[in-house]
């Protein structure tokens, strides 16, 4: 048994915990790295097996029995058996583990720093983890280790990181890593995955957003230290595989690779992340009266009109983010009923107040690697495609309605979330009589779904969208708006409370504008996953 003194343990606490070991789980021995300078004696008394501390200069062995005190360990010429054990075994070691692993030659010098980055990647690596975290203290650096040249041994690995311990891996939302690495705290461990500048926090180079999850791999030693490493809001580990962290390092390091090692590992930043992501948004309402006595129950609440109405808004978004292209698709199929009766009037029966089916899939190449500036174009290719499920049957057409409308053009990225579009391409209302494709411009500025704020825990989203189009502008200009907004306020998860309105307006050369908008309150479920490749 192996005391690490990273949190200031002094001997004398090495020589409780061994007291406090009771039964078959005593070990035969409790050793202490790195004795505070000064120390040359302690009392015994409560010792239940023998504890040795050390450091470079000189060794401290506590004894159990009694009220003895330990001593300083005997310095002199050792007999000439032990001598020569001590040789052959030092060659041996030399042999068998003072020899570059196959994987692990060097082009460059390694610093502490470099190595646990290295670390953590390999863990990354194995365990298709996002984000890798380990206590500083877990990789040593003892006199003449660091900087590392010409190679990695199992010595050099066994030096660097001289406790066993297990990977663990969680799953953990994006709020909790947040609260985590922005936290002083987060100053003790090496994090491998997420850089923060400010309030700016990135994983693997991309946004890191609250509501969504994200694999975390780490070392026992940490998923136990509760309230003062990750778990400080209840995140639950699992163990990952049989093989320590060591052995994790030495296996890798076992596959011969040429090149730069550093630059090895398979790196998350350089593979495609999806987001899928699944709503349901319900509203109802219903009104029913009876009052036969009008003249004389004349309350407002009696003398309106009876109302039925009920929407479904179901909306599939799926994003891919990849360092040379970005993808979007969403998916929204809208349906609602709605019935009136006014007093002494007819019954309107149920009557479709919503009905229309929409897809709209973008794809965006990003020509500038690195940081973008927002007035860099970037070129994509949309496609949108409308219906729905049957005609209106008021008079006003009779033909199903189905609009493609494929464009290109160039995005314009004005933050993470926000971005503004202008494409040119087709229309088509392909079942209209005598239809014709037209030309058609288009331009959009949305929001994408995200956190706007939080309240305590819970965080509050919301999007925008507004999309002007112009169908065959150089002669009948017959120009579309259609624009949303909605905020999400969450009540547990995966439930939440919404609050939307959304607008569709038409204007054909010199008639009037048409408008009509949607105002709603309901509840909304969503479920959602996110996927790193590797």
């Amino acid at each position: 048994m192996t005391l690490d003194p990273a949190r200031d343990h002094v001997l004398r606490d090495a020589i409780n915990l061994a007291q406090s070991i009771e039964g078959d789980a005593r070990p035969d021995l409790v050793v202490v790295q790195e004795l505070d300078e000064g120390v040359l004696s302690v009392d015994t008394a409560r010792a239940s097996v023998p504890v040795v501390a050390a450091r470079p200069d000189s060794v401290i062995v506590a004894e159990p029995g009694g009220a003895r005190v330990a001593r300083r360990a005997n310095t002199g010429t050792a007999p000439e058996a032990v001598a020569t054990f001590v040789s052959s075994t030092r060659d041996w070691l030399c042999q068998t583990y003072s020899r570059p692993l196959p994987g692990g030659r060097l082009t460059q010098e390694v610093s502490r720093e470099q190595f646990a980055n290295l670390l953590l990647d390999v863990v990354r690596e194995r365990t298709e983890a996002e984000v890798a975290v380990i206590n500083r203290a877990a990789v040593r650096a003892p006199p003449g280790l660091f900087p590392v040249t010409g190679g990695l041994t199992p010595l050099t690995v066994s030096a660097a990181i001289p406790f066993d311990d297990t990977v663990q891996v969680t799953t953990i939302r994006g709020s909790v890593l947040r609260a985590f690495v922005t936290a002083s705290r987060a100053s003790t461990f090496y994090v491998r995955g997420v850089t923060v500048d400010g309030s700016n926090v990135r994983v693997n180079g991309r946004a890191l957003e609250d509501t969504q999850e994200y694999h975390l791999a780490t070392t026992g030693f940490i998923a136990g230290l509760g309230a003062n490493g990750i778990a400080a809001s209840g995140v639950d580990f699992d163990t990952y595989g049989t093989q320590s962290l060591q052995d994790s390092l030495l296996g890798w390091l076992g596959t011969a690779r040429t090149g730069n090692i550093l630059d090895a590992p398979v790196d998350p930043a350089e593979n495609t992340r999806w987001y899928l992501r699944l709503t349901v948004d319900g509203t109802f309402t219903s009104v029913n009266i009876r009052n036969l006595a009008q003249d004389t129950y004349n309350d407002t609440q009696l003398t309106r009109a009876e109302a039925t109405n009920l929407k479904l808004d179901a909306q599939f978004f799926a994003s891919a983010d990849h360092p040379r292209f970005g993808f979007q698709n969403l998916l929204r199929v809208e349906y609602g009923l709605g019935r009136n009766q006014p007093i002494g009037g007819a019954d309107t029966g149920f009557v479709e107040t919503r009905d229309l089916i929409s897809n709209r899939a973008n794809i965006t190449w990003r020509v500038f690697r690195g940081e973008r500036r927002w007035f860099q174009p970037l070129p994509d290719a949309e496609g949108y495609i409308e219906s729905e499920f049957d005609p209106p049957g008021n008079g006003g057409r009779d033909f199903h309605h189905l609009q493609l409308r494929p464009t290109i053009g160039a995005r314009f990225d004005l933050t993470d979330r926000l971005y503004f579009r202008l494409g040119a391409g087709l229309d088509w209302e392909v079942f209209e009589p005598d239809s014709v494709v037209k030309g058609v411009v288009v331009t959009r500025l949305e929001l994408n779904p995200g956190r706007l704020f939080s309240i305590g825990d819970r965080v509050v989203e919301g999007r925008f969208f507004a999309d002007l189009s112009f169908r065959n502008p150089w002669d009948d200009m017959n120009m579309f708006i259609r624009a949303g907004a909605q905020l999400s306020i969450p009540l547990f998860r995966p439930l939440a409370l919404t609050l939307g309105y959304e607008i569709f307006g038409r204007a054909f050369n010199d008639l009037p504008f048409a408008i009509a908008g949607d105002a709603t309150v309901g509840l909304k479920v969503t479920l959602d996953r996110s996927i790193q490749t590797f």
